[in-house]
């Protein structure tokens, strides 16, 4: 699972952009990228709001979950969906004025994040704030280590 999330338009450049994945969404100052098998189930309500799954789901098909989840997007919060789900995973949940990212409750999936005031980056492969980062944020490592859920409100 190789997954890129990008939030702040001035954190998206060249050198956080990866080539070798698929563009997920992309606005002015959202970028999501992932490989192609990495995606388990984009669902979106018809409104503003969304909720992407990456990784895997045990016991439920990606139409099952899309058919539960697409009317409760707005109703519910990114760990309201994580404990409906078991697997290894990362979601997440896209509003008018907020990104909820999270992985399984467990913290099965690894999920790497570093942030300044202009936005955030979010990756599963260390790698890919190599072009970006002479050195790795060792704190936000060990955070995200032992935090399953993070969650961002970004307008």
């Amino acid at each position: 699972m190789n997954i890129n999330i990008i939030l702040g338009i001035d954190q998206i450049d060249s050198k956080t952009i990866d080539n070798n994945l698929i563009d997920i969404i992309k606005t002015d100052d959202i970028l999501i990228q992932s490989d192609e098998n990495s995606t388990f189930c984009n669902i979106n309500n018809g409104d503003n709001d969304r909720l992407i799954i990456f990784g895997n789901i045990i016991g439920k098909a990606a139409e099952d979950i899309q058919q539960e989840f697409q009317q409760s997007i707005s109703k519910y919060s990114i760990e309201d969906f994580i404990n409906k789900l078991e697997g290894r995973f990362v979601a997440v949940k896209i509003s008018d004025e907020r990104c909820e990212i999270s992985c399984d409750r467990f913290a099965r999936a690894d999920l790497y994040y570093t942030e300044n005031s202009k936005g955030a980056i979010f990756s599963t492969s260390l790698s890919n704030f190599k072009n970006r980062f002479n050195s790795y944020n060792q704190i936000s490592i060990l955070y995200s280590c032992q935090h399953p859920h993070l969650s961002t409100a970004h307008k």
